[in-house]
Order: C-alpha cells, then sequence, then structure tokens
C-alpha cells in the first residue's frame, strides 16, 4: 500500500473545501502518499481526516474506523462541551459587565429605543 497516492484532483472532485485542498498541494504536491506517517502528519496539519474517511472508505473499513473512534470522539465531545460551557459562562459575564458599564440612555439610543 506504500506506493499507493490519492491525487489532489481526487481531493477537488469529491468537494474538498478549497483551504485544505490547497494545504495539502503545498504540503505533498499533486498527490499525497496513502501511508502511515502521511496520515499523522495530515492530522499535524488540521486536516479533515473524517471527512477523507467518509468519502474514501468502502463499509467494511468505515465499520473499523467508527468503532476505533468511538472512545476517542466521545471523550473529545466531553472535554469539548466542558470548554464550551466555559466559554459560554464567560461570554455571558464580559457581556453583562460590558453592558453595565453604558449609560442607559446610550444603551437606548443603541437599540432604538427610550431611556
Amino acid at each position: 500500500m506504500s506506493k499507493m497516492r490519492l491525487p489532489i484532483t481526487w481531493l477537488e472532485a469529491h468537494g474538498a473545501c478549497e483551504e485544505q485542498v490547497q494545504l495539502a498541494a503545498l504540503y505533498w504536491g499533486e498527490s499525497i502518499p496513502i501511508t502511515r506517517r502521511t496520515c499523522r502528519e495530515a492530522a499535524a496539519l488540521g486536516l479533515h481526516l473524517g471527512w477523507l474517511a467518509d468519502r474514501l472508505l468502502p463499509a467494511e473499513a468505515w465499520t473499523r474506523y467508527d468503532a476505533e473512534m468511538a472512545e476517542p470522539l466521545t471523550r473529545y465531545r466531553a472535554q469539548t462541551a466542558r470548554a464550551q460551557a466555559r466559554y459560554r459562562a464567560a461570554t455571558a459575564e464580559a457581556l453583562w459587565r460590558a453592558l453595565r458599564s453604558m449609560s442607559a440612555a446610550d444603551l437606548a439610543r443603541r437599540i432604538g429605543g427610550a431611556a
């Protein structure tokens, strides 16, 4: 399998976003070697490997991929949910403090109402 390559044109033909295609082309040229190292490099570059798996893998390989990704995806979602909750709470507090710093008249002007 180490001699197999994925043409950049395949990515384009299958609807990869322009930014991802350009990054892959910049890094590998006209085609991407299909190797473990390349998979790791692509992940480090932030390329959307799930997108590729969804379009490239046949059912049997997809089932294996999906099973191997179940636990990491669950952990990722849990971590992301906690971070998003903290971010939303911080956003709410920052907005409230900024709103409190405004005069009632200024706030009313900005929203088109009376003070």
